[in-house]
């Protein structure tokens, strides 16, 4: 062996032992990335149950965790089963309505002891959802997709920066003992690391604040249906796919509309959230499917949501199960109760 060679190894070993020590480290003084209930986690429970309700939406829907657990506990027991897709987007949860919860939803017929059908589906989206090319939505690869599907859209289409997703999850999960590994795409590494040494925290933190509203209202306007950068017409489709489903099957449907963080509501980007609304009830009052919209309800004030200012704190998750309950959810449940219990509830 060379002496280059031998050189380059040891430099190479030098370099790999210098990260992991440094992983190790930074894995000291930062926690590790939350675990939260993902769209695999959602199929699996439904798999195993039999959900009275299907509350299928993008993460947001993990807010309504609570209130399934809470339905559980009911004598009898009444099933709310929850699948978010991180990201959304109405094609991806059309695929997931095809490609994962069909199967189980029209085996219930025929299984064994049969099973009662789903009685009710509730879709959750908002403005975002309607706009860009489902072939580059990213999560639905990093989120919904098992090997079989990746091999197959890599036979087709090789190797690209769509099914990549795929084999970034992989990475992510065989990785996850790595913080520097698990922390991408969250970025907490840099914040928590000040905040040990209280160096400059106030000013970053309400400078993140207002990077991030200022990213949110520019978010809001790029996804408006009026632009022309929205591309509506696949999600668009994929809305009329996922309405048609459960109408074919005689599934009651609802749809709920998230809200917008109220610091981030001004005119424009009201007129945004209210063109959505508008054009989701023209594809589903006719076919006689209510849309609630949790904004013009006033349910979520400022302090109900984290400091992404999209997902919501506990307090938040409890507001929105309350308000499901007294809601499209809870009319489902007693009107299931007073025909199960005939306690006329």
């Amino acid at each position: 062996m060379s002496k280059a060679v031998i050189t380059l190894s040891v430099v190479a070993v030098c370099a790999g032992l210098t990260v992991l020590a440094l992983d190790y480290a930074v894995g000291k003084l930062v926690p590790p990335v939350a675990h939260e209930y993902e769209t695999v986690d959602g199929i699996r429970d439904y798999a195993k149950g039999d959900p009275h309700v299907l509350v299928l939406g993008s993460s947001y829907v993990r807010s309504l965790l609570p209130l399934a657990a809470w339905y559980r506990t009911q004598t009898p027991a009444f099933e709310v089963a929850v699948v978010p897709i991180e990201g959304g987007k109405l094609s991806a949860l059309d695929w997931l309505l095809q490609h994962r919860l069909g199967a189980l939803i029209d085996a219930a017929e025929n299984a064994a002891p049969p099973r009662p059908r789903l009685r009710h589906l509730v879709l959750q989206t908002n403005y975002y959802d309607l706009c860009g090319v489902p072939e580059v939505q990213g999560n639905l690869p990093a989120r919904a997709w098992n090997l079989l599907d990746y091999l197959l859209d890599f036979a087709a289409n090789g190797a690209t920066a769509f099914n990549a997703n795929y084999v970034d999850r992989v990475w992510k999960q065989w990785m996850s003992w790595s913080i520097l590994v698990s922390d991408r795409g969250f970025f907490r590494i840099v914040p928590y690391l000040r905040q040990q040494v209280g160096f400059g925290i106030e000013e970053a933190v309400a400078g993140r604040m207002e990077v991030r509203l200022a990213h949110w209202l520019e978010m809001i306007r790029q996804n408006d249906i009026a632009a022309e950068s929205c591309e509506a017409d696949g999600q668009i489709e994929a809305l009329d796919s996922i309405l048609s489903f459960a109408q074919l099957r005689n599934i009651e449907t609802s749809v709920m509309l998230w809200p917008v963080i109220p610091k981030a509501l001004t005119p424009e980007t009201l007129a945004v959230t209210t063109r959505f609304r508008a054009f989701v009830e023209s594809r589903a009052k006719p076919l006689g499917i209510p849309v609630f919209d949790l904004q013009e309800a006033g349910v979520l004030q400022d302090e109900d949501f984290r400091a992404d200012l999209d997902h919501l704190i506990p307090a938040g998750d409890e507001k929105v199960s309350r308000w499901a309950e007294q809601g499209p959810i809870g009319d489902v449940y007693r009107r299931w109760a007073a025909t199960t219990l005939g306690d006329g509830r």
